[in-house]
């Protein structure tokens, strides 16, 4: 197991980036899976690190007695149980209200508290933390299920979606990996089949994303079979449909995002092929790609992450009302070290965006 010193040391360039700016604005993120040892290890590395301040759930006392046995300091990580949480009933309450707002009713608000999924997100909805870190031992659809359930949705986004941020090796870097070695995929997890305005708020938001993490203009690829009418098919004209709008919006918003498309993965990637198949002598490599549709974005995710050897970070959460990351089960230590600072370094973007609060 890393010591606390270890994970600094040896994080990607671009997270030792977010560590820094998290040293100016530590944020409290919690981890809803907190008995598992890669939990407690990066716990116990965020807070000496001082960019996270970590908010641990689970049995207080096993996790207390595992990270005792690792010989972890935990001077500055809180456990919590649900299930004896004085905030237990508090938030029991809060959701039934919440839920017969909306017309339904809750029979089993307490129980459901104790679960600590719908525990963390209660906390981050009511601004007892300010980001969410889960999955390490849970399916993604019990961490994607409570957040959408518990979090208010942002006012442009109907349907959240997800996100994966993907570092270039640095042992031995890639060929066309994007403009400074980071690569941001999207959807990945959640929109099975979107639609145009699916699509289109898709590219504005991650661009948006893209912007406060890279601190630059982006560019987004609106990937297809078909590159600038190269094919006609339902899809692609889909794709195209979505570029126009994903465009209008950025437009109207003021965003400072560049939007292609429809368009080849080579094309937006490589200066060869783009020169070659678009007559354009001017080219910049995108750094968001957009999939038309679940599977085009799940699967060149894991190839590229399981097959290319690309670090990777989330699924993060967009389209809620702070910050969320969903990590698989088979997840590294220094891949949950990583992703907590991009929910870390979202928490700040958030607090600039919605200072008194979402509503």
């Amino acid at each position: 197991m890393m010591m606390p010193s270890d994970f600094s040391s040896r994080a990607t360039p671009f997270i030792s980036s977010l560590t820094q700016t998290l040293k100016a604005s530590p944020k409290r993120v919690v981890f809803t899976e907190g008995e598992d040892e890669r939990i407690l290890s990066v716990a116990a590395a965020l807070a000496h690190d001082e960019i996270i301040l970590p908010v641990l759930l689970g049995n207080t006392e096993k996790m207390g007695n595992m990270a005792a046995d690792l010989k972890l300091k935990m001077d500055f990580v809180r456990f919590i149980d649900p299930k004896t949480s004085p905030q237990r009933d508090r938030f029991a309450g809060y959701f039934e209200r919440s839920e017969k707002i909306r017309g339904e009713r809750v029979a089993n608000a307490g129980e459901m508290m104790e679960r600590p999924h719908y525990f963390g997100a209660m906390m981050l909805q009511y601004g007892q933390v300010d980001g969410m870190l889960a999955g390490n031992q849970s399916l993604p659809a019990n961490v994607y299920r409570s957040a959408i359930r518990m979090l208010k949705p942002l006012p442009e986004v109907e349907r959240a979606f997800s996100m994966v941020i993907l570092a270039d090796r640095e042992d031995a870097p890639a060929r066309n990996f994007g403009k400074g070695g980071i690569l941001i995929l999207a959807d990945c997890n959640l929109l099975v089949d979107p639609s145009v305005k699916d699509l289109a708020t898709v590219a504005v938001e991650t661009g948006r994303l893209a912007q406060e993490l890279l601190g630059r203009r982006p560019r987004i690829g609106m990937l297809s079979h078909s590159n600038y009418g190269s094919a006609s098919s339902d899809s692609s004209r889909k794709m195209l449909a979505a570029t126009r709008l994903a465009q209008d919006l950025a437009n109207q918003r003021n965003l400072d995002i560049e939007i292609r498309g429809e368009l080849h993965a080579d094309v937006a990637m490589c200066q060869t092929a783009s020169m070659m198949k678009t007559n354009s002598q001017e080219f910049e490599p995108c750094d968001v790609l957009v999939f038309p549709n679940q599977d085009a974005g799940h699967i060149s995710y894991k190839l590229l992450r399981h097959v290319g050897g690309f670090p990777a970070f989330g699924q993060v959460l967009v389209g809620l009302g702070g910050p969320v990351a969903q990590v698989p089960r088979n997840a590294s230590a220094e891949r949950i070290y990583g992703t907590a600072a991009v929910i870390g370094a979202e928490a700040i973007k958030y607090h600039s965006m919605f200072p008194l609060g979402l509503y």
